[in-house]
């Protein structure tokens, strides 16, 4: 079982994508990346997806996701156009399978 957590920011047209992922012996794994991008929905996404593509890599399955964008959220609820470029194709599958939630606790 582990935690995970997602989030960006965009200062000066570059945005930091961040996740860490905490497991239960209190193991703790973290990354970060900068990228060319200035829109912060779209920043969120893709540090959504980096974390998922690890877990998949890493074919780790059980556990909580959490991130803090109510933008990002609204889109994957509606298939925005906006931000489902830049995610897997079977995002809401692999969210579903990972008891996804943000940090209100509001399933998608």
């Amino acid at each position: 079982m582990f935690l995970a957590y997602t989030d960006a920011s965009v200062k000066n047209n570059k945005a930091f994508l961040a996740f860490v992922i905490v497991f239960e012996d209190k193991s703790i794994i973290s990354k970060r990346i900068v990228i060319d991008e200035s829109d912060n929905n779209v920043a969120e996404a893709l540090a959504i997806s980096e974390l998922l593509s690890f877990l998949k890599y890493y074919n780790l399955k059980d556990g909580l996701i959490l991130f803090d964008s109510n933008g990002v959220k609204s889109q994957l609820k509606k298939r925005g156009r906006k931000i489902h470029k830049f995610l897997p194709k079977d995002i809401k599958k692999t969210l579903n399978i990972l008891a996804f939630l943000n940090y209100k606790g509001v399933a998608i």
